[in-house]
C-alpha cells in the first residue's frame, strides 16, 4: 500500500531538512503512545547510514532497523526497513522550497503488513494520523501557533462503547448454542462463533467488573496484541493475536495491590472458564460430536493460558502486584 501526505512548513528548506535528518528528533515529534526511542544512530546521516530504534505498536514493543538511501542534502532521503513490525516498509521524505520562509514536505510511504489487505487498510489510517500529528509538532517547533495537537488513534475505543460491546458479544455467545442449527456444519459454525465470543470478550469484561468493584477505574478500551505474543518468535503469527485491552486510570484508582492482582487474575480466569459453557451445553443436549470438539478446544485454551499467562500475560501482572 502507498500513502502520500504533503504539508507546508513556515521555515526554510535547510532548517526543515536539518530537523528531519536528525533521527533523535523522532522522539520529540511522534505521539507519546508510540514510545519512540532511538538507540543507535550516526552523528550525521549519509548514504547507507543505519538507524536502530524501538517503538510501541498495538501495545507491544518492536525493534526497527532502518537504512538510509537516496540521501540528498536539503532535498530528502529514503529510510527503508531491514527489520520492523511490517512485512515491507519504505518511507521517502521529499523537501521542496516554496520561498525563503515556506517549505513543502512530502512523505511517500510504501508498506505491507503481515495481515494482508485488511491489515494494510487499518495500518494506513494509523500511519496517516501519526504523520499528521508529527507535522503539527514540527510546525509548533518552528514557532507556528497550534491550538491543540491530538493523536487520533483508531485502536482506541470509548470506555462506554467498549463495555457495551463486551456485554452484547458475551450475551450473543451464551445465546448462539441455544439457537444453533442441528446440522453439523452450521452447528459447528454457530458454536465456534459462540466459543470465540466467550473467549475474546469476557476477558476484559471480567477485568472491568472486578476492577470497578475493587476501586480501579479505566480510561478506555483499545485494540492491541496479546502479551502472550512475547513468547512467539514469528512476526507473521504475532499479528494474529489481536485482543481488546483496558487502559487503567491510575490517578483515579484506589485499589490495594490485592485488588489490582485480583483484577488482573479475573481476565484470564473468565477467558479460560466461560468457553466451557459451549461444550457443557452441547453435552446436555446430546450433540456429542460437537461437544467433544469444543471440549478439546476449551482444554487446549486452558492449558496454553496456564502455561504462558504466568510468564507473559495477566496472571504474570497479578503475581507481580502481589510481590510489591
Amino acid at each position: 500500500m502507498k500513502l502520500i501526505i504533503s504539508d507546508e512548513f513556515s521555515t526554510s528548506s535547510k532548517e526543515l531538512f536539518n530537523f528531519i535528518s536528525n533521527p533523535k528528533n523522532l522522539e520529540l515529534v511522534y505521539p507519546r503512545r508510540l514510545k519512540v526511542k532511538v538507540v543507535e544512530v550516526p552523528e550525521k546521516l549519509s548514504e547507507n547510514s543505519i538507524i536502530r530504534m524501538n517503538s510501541v505498536i498495538l501495545g507491544q514493543n518492536f525493534e526497527w532497523k532502518l537504512i538510509i538511501k537516496n540521501y540528498k542534502e536539503n532535498e530528502g532521503f529514503v529510510d527503508e526497513a531491514l527489520e520492523s513490525p511490517f512485512k515491507y516498509w519504505k518511507h521517502e521524505h521529499k523537501i521542496k522550497p516554496l520561498n525563503e520562509k515556506k517549505t513543502l514536505m512530502e512523505d511517500i510511504i510504501e508498506f505491507k503488513t503481515f495481515l494482508g489487505f485488511l491489515g494494510d487498510k487499518f495500518a494506513s489510517r494509523i500511519i496517516k494520523n501519526i504523520i499528521e500529528y508529527r507535522n503539527l509538532k514540527i510546525k509548533q517547533y518552528f514557532g507556528e501557533k497550534i491550538d491543540k495537537i491530538e493523536f487520533k488513534d483508531p485502536t482506541v475505543i470509548d470506555l462506554k462503547l467498549g463495555l457495551l460491546l463486551c456485554i452484547i458479544m458475551t450475551l450473543i455467545g451464551f445465546v448462539l448454542p441455544i439457537i444453533s442449527p442441528k446440522n453439523l456444519i452450521f452447528g459447528l459454525i454457530f458454536n465456534f462463533i459462540a466459543w470465540f465470543l466467550l473467549w475474546f470478550f469476557t476477558h476484559d469484561l471480567a477485568h472491568f467488573i472486578a476492577g470497578y468493584l475493587l476501586g480501579i477505574r479505566f480510561s478506555y478500551f483499545y485494540l492491541g496484541l496479546s502479551n502472550l505474543v512475547r513468547a512467539i518468535p514469528f512476526k507473521r503469527i504475532k499479528f494474529l493475536f489481536l485482543v481488546l485491552g483496558l487502559k487503567i486510570n491510575r490517578k483515579r484508582s484506589k485499589a490495594s495491590k490485592y485488588g489490582f492482582a485480583f483484577m488482573y487474575f479475573a481476565g484470564p480466569l473468565a477467558s479460560m472458564i466461560l468457553p466451557f459453557y459451549v461444550p457443557i451445553y452441547l453435552f446436555l443436549y446430546k450433540y456429542n460430536l460437537l461437544a467433544f470438539i469444543f471440549l478439546f478446544l476449551s482444554l487446549i485454551n486452558l492449558i496454553i493460558t496456564l502455561i504462558f499467562s504466568p510468564k507473559y500475560g495477566c496472571i504474570h501482572k497479578g503475581l507481580n502486584k502481589l510481590k510489591e
